[in-house]
């Protein structure tokens, strides 16, 4: 590992999955909101808490087939994706893997989960070799508290993608009701109305 990189902890090499891949692992893309970008939530920050932030990261090199984050477990922290490739995934009903998008260089990784301390509702895997920031959720959460600024922007960025996602959510399930709902018959009714 070269020097000034430590092993991630919550970072493993993947193990062969035993379930079958659809046809969505093959280059299809379900639709689900971007994640957040390191430079949106972090924007705003003064040099000395910019500084205390990076000095705060573990810079990680993974190679290809590193799950960052598994779903249904808690994560170990926040990864920030600085280059490479990572997708994201959940498992469908059939126990097959659904690629739901491939992450953007920039993107903070697991912050939703690692905020609440809930589990994750996908799983994250590199494809290609990767350069990562990881922050542990003790020193993330401690961050947020001795900066305010940082945390009420995480915050509106969260309520912003909460309230895109529940947009996106209400037309498909809209376009759904549309297609699915009984059309009037055509041609003449053999309803009768007289008694």
């Amino acid at each position: 590992m070269p020097s000034g990189t430590a092993e991630v902890k919550g970072a493993q090499p993947a193990m062969k999955a035993e379930s079958k891949e659809s046809e969505l692992e093959r280059g299809t893309e379900v639709p689900v909101s971007l994640g957040l970008n390191i430079d949106e939530v972090f924007d705003d920050l003064s040099l000395e808490a910019l500084k205390v932030f990076q000095e705060l990261q573990v810079k990680s090199f993974c190679p290809p087939g590193t799950v960052l984050l598994a779903e249904g477990q808690t994560p170990a922290g926040i990864f920030f994706l600085r280059a490479g490739n990572v997708k994201l995934f959940r498992s469908g009903p059939a126990g097959e893997r659904i690629v739901c998008r491939t992450a953007q260089i920039g993107e903070i990784l697991g912050v939703t989960e690692g905020v609440s301390g809930g589990s994750c509702r996908m799983s994250a895997q590199t494809i290609t070799p990767s350069e990562l920031g990881f922050i542990s959720r003790e020193a993330f959460l401690q961050f947020l508290c001795a900066n305010g600024v940082v945390a009420f922007r995480l915050v509106q960025l969260l309520s912003d993608h909460l309230d895109s996602s529940y947009r996106r959510l209400r037309s498909l399930m809209m376009d759904r009701f549309r297609t699915q709902r009984p059309q009037p018959a055509s041609g003449p009714s053999n309803l009768s109305f007289n008694r």
